[in-house]
């Protein structure tokens, strides 16, 4: 492990460790163990979770609780999918309290595996090493961070003491969401009778709750983008739509309750911790008694850190934390909109991460005033909050209400964004643009849309069939998200409709007359897979793109004398001649890999791109009017005579430079003089300096290190050039030693780092 001392833009007094993750992918978790207190079996109590930290999120400060001498934990966890099996492996290194460090993750030893923690428990039949006891637990329940022997995963570990009828309630909650990726899930539980304890395991969240995501933003005196938080609300009320679904008040929503789960750049809320939730149902409510040291007297003070603590039960029948339980569960009285009042103070707690706002969440606890800044947030963001705080319930919105007045919160005068799972309706005359989120999945009624919309776009999770006159006769662009798959009856789409596309689950039929007559553009979706019959397509396409399972037989007469543009993501088949349409211009094969005749190709292509082609091509193949070929990654052998002598542009792209060498060798030979720009990976500069004739050639040279290199020759119309665009390159021998381009044979190079 590479240790370096580093300077960050920080206060002197803390100390920090930057991990330099360099060609590591995925998050860490990071822990701290004070081993210079350990003594018999007393690991597990030295152990601190830091938290995870990924490329972006890479720095840890170094809590003032470690000894002068402490060891640093990184876990790494991998999941193999082949193998569908989990991995973790442990990396250590003593550190001192008064230094800052930089650690390189390439030159770190994961040598350690999960049995360097010694701890362990059984639970039904499996063990556990018991990694690190969170913070937030308490005399109720002993919550730890585990990981399993066999399936190798960090979890985490409740042992819950003093809450059986609780326990039974969580576990019987979760169990109802099973496979919903908004709440946590349940791995294993096992239930000691005997001794009236449960023993639950559940999935640990990488990326932490809200109280982090709070903490960091108040540390960097930041405010949560808007944007974000309109994201964040959309996610918590379907998750009080799947609650009221089961007939659940959660009882306990607070932001350290509230997980976060990170995939593509994107994110999804996770609701965890059911420890205090109630059925509707449960008449009377059956609740356990709390001893003595878990009670809050009422007339006291209560505990101000209400992010990262554990639920406060104020008395043997109020269940909540203080600043987050309603009104009327303070009196015992349950309801939906007991977690409606806690969602809105949670929204509240997110608006005080600002040096002015720290404060204004606390003076909500204490009097019930909402305050929240007008400068840095919206008027409808504010009227929302006060919406959810209403002290009196009858007065507080219900969700249906809530969703409604929602909508018209994130609606622009011509714009809504939906992304909510809950009947929609709204006829504004206004709107040309709808979005439903990935959340979106209700049935749609006739009179139901606006009537003028242009733009239509459903989310990821939509899969509703859709009646004749549902979509306004309006709309003139509509998308589908990943999960559709319903069949499309004649009439269902308008006529009015010019762009198509479906999703990747895509996989229905299209018989003739369903699609419309003016369509111009259609993305089939990478699912779909069933044949194209004659008339399917309208007259009208121009653009079409066939998705990566498509590879069935074509005929000739599917695809209409208008097409200009034809992807084939997946096709690998035979084409015969007359298949392709007279007027197309650009043609793109993903996977295809077939032997071309000539007259394959109309004489009206410009663009024409291989990615897998391996076959010969002879002489008389490509067309005349080709302007731009590409090859892709397995590399082309080509025969002088092949290319046409109308190219202006040729790409041979591959990664791999010592494959490509062998394909790109003496190609220089084989073009035309037409060509204007030329792009390999890698080059041989043997080779390129018998063209002059070239005005660019781009180079990639792998790992994201693209460079575009403008060759200039010695004549002086080109110096002249140099001289007046760019000056401080005037000179036939300039040339950075750091270039990868160097030689001799080089007059006049401009050399350009490519930025992806």
């Amino acid at each position: 492990m590479e240790i370096k001392d580093i300077e960050i833009e920080i206060e002197e007094s803390k100390k920090v460790l930057e991990i330099s993750f360099q060609y590591f992918f995925g998050k860490l978790t990071i822990l701290i163990y004070n081993h210079l207190r350990e003594k018999e079996n007393e690991q597990l109590r030295n152990i601190k979770l830091i938290g995870g930290i990924d490329q972006i999120e890479n720095k840890i400060i170094v809590p003032k609780t470690v000894d002068d001498q402490y060891k640093l934990i990184i876990l790494r966890y991998c999941r193999y999918f082949s193998t569908k099996t989990n991995k973790i492996s442990i990396s250590t290194k003593i550190l001192n309290k008064s230094e800052s460090y930089k650690i390189n993750l390439i030159e770190s030893d994961f040598q350690e595996d999960i049995n360097y923690f010694q701890q362990t428990q059984v639970i039904n039949n499996k063990r556990y090493h018991l990694i690190s006891r969170f913070t937030n637990s308490n005399a109720i329940n002993d919550v730890y961070l585990v990981g399993g022997t066999d399936d190798q995963r960090l979890i985490n570990y409740k042992d819950n003491q003093k809450s059986y009828e609780s326990a039974e309630n969580e576990i019987k909650a979760m169990k109802l969401f099973k496979g919903n990726q908004r709440f946590v899930q349940l791995v294993d539980y096992q239930e000691d009778k005997g001794n009236q304890i449960f023993h639950i395991i559940t999935e640990y969240c990488f990326d932490g709750d809200l109280s982090h995501i709070i903490k960091r933003l108040t540390e960097q005196d930041r405010i949560i983008d808007e944007l974000v938080l309109k994201k964040y609300i959309s996610q918590l009320f379907n998750i009080l739509l799947d609650l009221d679904k089961h007939g659940i008040v959660h009882c306990d929503i607070k932001p350290s309750n509230i997980f976060i789960h990170e995939f593509d750049y994107d994110f999804s809320l996770k609701l965890g911790d059911f420890g205090s939730c109630l059925f509707i149902d449960q008449l009377p409510v059956i609740e356990y008694i709390n001893t003595k040291e878990n009670n809050l007297d009422t007339r006291k003070e209560y505990n101000n850190t209400d992010i990262s603590y554990p639920t406060i039960i104020s008395n043997p029948y109020i269940r909540g934390t203080k600043g987050y339980i309603s009104p009327e569960a303070m009196n015992k009285q349950y309801a939906h909109s007991c977690d409606i009042f806690s969602i809105g103070s949670t929204i509240l707690k997110l608006l005080c991460c600002h040096q002015e706002d720290r404060n204004n969440h606390q003076l909500f606890q204490t009097n019930g005033e909402i305050k929240i800044s007008e400068c840095r947030y919206s008027k409808q963001l504010i009227e929302l909050v006060n919406r959810l705080l209403d002290q009196r319930s009858k007065n507080r919105e219900s969700l249906k209400c809530f969703l409604n007045k929602y909508i018209d919160a994130i609606t622009n005068e011509y714009t809504i964004t939906f992304n909510v799972d809950t009947d929609f309706n709204n006829t504004s005359k206004n709107i040309t643009e709808l979005y439903f989120g990935r959340e979106f999945n209700q049935h749609l009624n006739r009179n139901s849309l606006p009537p003028n919309i242009i733009t239509l776009s459903f989310g990821h999770y939509f899969n509703q069939p859709i009646l004749i006159d549902v979509l306004p006769k309006s709309l003139k662009y509509l998308s589908f998200g990943y999960y559709f798959n319903q069949k499309l009856e004649i009439g269902v789409l308008p006529n009015s409709l010019l762009s198509l596309s479906f999703g990747d689950a895509f996989n229905q039929v299209l018989s003739v007359g369903e699609l419309p007559v003016k369509l111009k553009s259609l993305f089939s979706g990478n699912g779909f897979n069933q044949i194209l019959s004659v008339g399917v397509l309208p007259k009208s396409l121009l653009s079409l793109v066939l998705g990566d399972r498509f590879n069935l037989l074509l005929s000739k007469g599917v695809f209409p004398e208008s097409l200009k543009s034809l992807k084939m993501m997946g096709y690998n088949l035979r084409i015969d001649r007359d298949v392709l349409p007279n007027n197309l211009e650009n043609l793109y094969f993903g996977s295809f890999n077939q032997t071309l005749d000539i007259g394959t190709f109309s004489n009206q292509i410009r663009s024409l791109t291989f990615t897998k082609l391996r076959q010969p091509l002879d002489i008389g193949v490509l067309p005349q009017t080709l302007e731009d070929l590409r090859f892709g990654s397995e590399g082309q052998h080509i025969s002088i005579g092949v290319l046409p002598s109308s190219l202006k542009r040729i790409m041979f792209f591959c990664h791999d430079n010592s494959k490509q060498s062998s394909n790109t060798n003496g190609i220089f030979e084989l073009i035309p003089t037409s060509i204007e720009s030329l792009i390999i990976s890698g080059y041989n500069e043997l080779e390129i300096k018998k063209r002059k004739f070239l005005k660019t050639l781009e180079i990639d040279l792998g790992g994201g290190h693209k460079y575009e290199a403008s060759i200039l020759t010695n004549s002086i119309e080109s110096l002249k050039y140099i001289q007046e665009f760019y000056p401080v390159y005037f000179s036939s021998h300039y040339l950075e030693l750091t270039s990868p381009l160097q030689g001799e044979y080089i007059t006049a190079l401009l050399v350009t780092l490519i930025k992806n």
